[in-house]
């Protein structure tokens, strides 16, 4: 389903772009350590942790007794530096709930038989096991469905009214379940396609659910890539929203 590639994609892409990363990145980092400031605890869960590129990993190992480094994949090279971190947990797991597993299933099931529908795929994302004090969302939120979806449009035609219902209840499901005043979201929200003249082209839409607004906000622009590659000829920014839960 691509996301070992995906991962991969990640990085060759932040190796590629060079500089164009780091202010996001930077503002990433900054924002979550103003928010861990205000609260106190002894664990901390980083959900989607990836590359860690913007995760602040010394300040949390510094600060907390223990810290929960949370995605579906960890890559080799993370899992080396874990190993060199006495007080970090890695955590395989499908932040979903199970929608990973059920959308296998369930295209599976649909190119036998013809039956089935997207929005009855089950599914129901919790934090079980991961006992953190605080909680970050990390550049997670609409990345939850992208995957799910594609794979289901590379094998069935679903209306795109089901398609928006299905990555709703994703999203919303993931915001649900983030503990509230114990916990931060960092999340692309927008794409926004330029042209060579650096004219905007198009814009499009990456969260369908509805975004905690929290005591503080901040917002940035995301280079995301200047090589036209993710959009052919085209450069892409990135809208990112920033809030405490």
């Amino acid at each position: 389903m691509k996301y070992t590639s995906d991962q991969r994609g990640i990085m060759n892409r932040y190796l590629a772009e060079g500089n164009n990363w780091e202010s996001h990145l930077e503002q990433t980092r900054s924002f979550i350590i103003k928010c861990l400031e205000k609260n106190e605890g002894e664990s901390v869960a980083v959900l989607g942790s990836g590359w860690l590129l913007d995760t602040p990993i010394d300040y949390l190992c510094n600060r907390y007794k223990t810290v929960f480094l949370v995605d579906i994949v960890h890559s080799p090279q993370i899992l080396n530096k874990a190993k060199k971190m006495k007080n970090v947990w890695l955590i395989s797991a499908d932040l979903t709930g199970g929608a990973i597993e059920g959308t296998y299933n369930f295209v599976r099931h649909y190119r036998k038989t013809g039956a089935g529908s997207v929005l009855d795929i089950p599914f129901q994302a919790n934090l079980s096991g991961i006992n953190a004090d605080y909680v970050i969302s990390l550049n997670i939120l609409n990345q939850l469905d992208i995957l799910l979806v594609d794979y289901i449009s590379r094998f069935i035609k679903v209306p795109e009214e089901e398609i928006e219902v299905f990555r709703t209840r994703i999203q919303q499901q993931h915001l649900d379940m983030l503990p509230a005043g114990r916990s931060c979201l960092v999340s692309d929200i927008e794409e926004r396609v330029l042209n060579r003249g650096n004219n905007l082209v198009s814009t499009r839409r990456l969260v369908y659910s509805n975004l905690p607004d929290g005591k503080d906000i901040e917002k940035w622009t995301w280079t995301f890539d200047t090589r036209g590659e993710y959009n052919r000829g085209c450069s892409t920014e990135m809208l990112v929203y920033a809030t405490d839960c």
